[in-house]
């Protein structure tokens, strides 16, 4: 997106975790741009009403739910998450069942979802800890990941 050209091909964008501060700030920023957005999250938005933006608050972990979020949406980028900010030992394993349920089952919810309504874009974020070594395939078979993201990006 350090191209603004490129904005007008993104159509209309969900943007999962939009509560979030990755997601926040990335919906901010495509709603500068001119761009209809649709914040999707369990929590609240903490952004003021916009004309383009919509709200969706919602479980990941509920396919119907990821369903109707992706409805008419164009693209998708996808930075919804729960992260170790604890680390180690002190990390339960409610925590992370959690951490599972949402960072893969939800991916994996949303992932279908996206390709059943026929979604033209997906991004998927992800953080330094992730690692594509093996080839892994991305879109739950869907194409390979890309090794290398482009030159020039947003952030």
């Amino acid at each position: 997106m350090g191209d603004a050209s490129l904005t007008t091909e993104l159509g209309r964008v969900l943007v999962t975790g939009g509560s979030g501060f990755v997601g926040a700030n990335l919906v901010t920023t495509l709603l500068d741009r001119g761009l209809e957005v649709r914040s999707f999250d369990r929590a609240p938005s903490p952004l003021s009403a916009h004309p383009r933006l919509e709200t969706v608050e919602g479980d990941i972990t509920d396919p119907e739910v990821v369903a109707r979020a992706v409805a008419g949406i164009d693209t998708v980028i996808h930075t919804a998450a729960i992260i170790d900010l604890m680390g180690g030992a002190s990390v339960t394993e409610e925590y992370r069942r959690r951490s599972f349920a949402v960072n893969v089952t939800g991916t994996e919810n949303l992932v279908r979802a996206a390709q059943a309504a026929g979604v033209q874009r997906f991004v998927y974020t992800a953080s330094n800890r992730f690692s594509n070594k093996d080839g892994l395939l991305a879109a739950l078979g869907r194409g390979t990941t890309r090794r290398r993201g482009p030159s020039a990006p947003a952030s």
